[in-house]
């Protein structure tokens, strides 16, 4: 309407100028830009994040999904409700702000922020620690602490270094949750060169980095040598250190193949398929409404759970 006036008062200057009548009177134009909704922030978002989550976590992404279009199209399910979740500050212009930011993130960066919430930088939420929540968004902590498994939780303060932890999600952007049992606290991950070691909850060395030979050092690639003690391989790309002292890669199978223990190998079955048990063949995830196991099969695909038997996506708006 605003341009259709416009162009009515360009009209309009244009007659009275060749039929020498006065000008009309001027009419101020909002030229502001207009409001983007988190519909239309999210695709570009998510299509970011699971670009980021395959180059810096790849085992994990060709488990839970075929291919990044998948992904997208699964947690893009989500991503409307980093806006609408009850106390999020957050807007579509803040998705949008935040695509750039994943993107450019190096693995490091995007690894050690334990959580992309906390990358992006998102406003703080409204609910007080102890309110019941379902999104990190929705907390002026940004932080929506879950038992495992919960799709619900409480709004709890960020842990800084030297806090009690029980989990790395506890601690800030950069630190790890480290220590023996009921003393853990969160600690900085150790940088290139530091002096490590792979004793049980000793503290890590930054991602990308391994403990080798007592130094934190880049990890061993496809094909180099090992120690299977340490585990010194390319973890995040699923590597592992076999009997013969080389990175090796882990066997996998897809809709239909074999599954499980299969002589002396172990296979894992991806792109979000489930190895069923009784004939150790991959079967495909259950459709989001659909009956669910968590045991026997089928599963749910990410982000859906098994809830009651049932594949659902989380509702925050049901955290109460």
């Amino acid at each position: 309407m605003k341009i259709r006036k416009l162009c009515l008062s360009i009209a309009l200057c244009l007659s009275s100028a060749l039929s020498g009548c006065e000008s009309p009177p001027s009419q101020s134009v909002d030229l502001a830009p207009p409001m983007i909704t988190p519909e239309q922030a999210c695709p570009d978002l998510i299509k970011a994040y699971c670009t980021k989550a395959l180059e810096c976590y790849p085992i994990i992404q060709v488990l839970q999904f075929p291919d990044v279009a998948t992904c997208a199209a699964r947690i893009n399910l989500t991503c409307p409700q980093l806006v609408k979740a009850m106390g999020s500050s957050v807007t579509g212009a803040d998705l949008q702000a935040c695509t750039p930011k994943l993107a450019g993130a190096s693995c490091p960066d995007y690894l050690m922020a334990n959580g992309p919430v906390r990358l992006c930088g998102f406003k703080p939420g409204t609910l007080t620690d102890g309110t019941a929540c379902g999104e990190d968004v929705q907390c002026q902590s940004l932080y929506c602490k879950k038992a495992t498994g919960m799709d619900c939780g409480k709004c709890t303060a960020i842990g800084k270094t030297g806090s009690v932890c029980t989990e790395t999600a506890d601690c800030d952007k950069g630190l790890v949750c480290a220590g023996a049992a009921g003393a853990k606290l969160c600690t900085a991950y150790l940088p290139t060169g530091a002096s490590c070691t792979t004793t049980s909850n000793s503290v890590s060395c930054q991602p990308l980095l391994a403990c080798r030979n007592g130094s934190c050092a880049t990890t061993a690639k496809l094909g180099e040598s090992c120690s299977t003690l340490t585990q010194d391989c390319d973890g995040l790309s699923g590597l592992s250190c076999s009997v013969t002292n080389k990175c090796v890669t882990p066997a996998t199978a897809q809709l239909g193949g074999a599954c499980g223990v299969q002589g002396t190998t172990y296979i894992a079955c991806i792109g979000g398929t489930f190895c069923e048990p009784v004939s150790k063949k991959c079967i495909a995830p259950a459709a989001d409404g659909a009956t669910c196991n968590e045991t026997t099969g089928p599963r749910c695909q990410s982000p859906a759970k098994c809830v009651a038997s049932v594949c659902k996506i989380a509702d925050p708006t049901l955290c109460k």
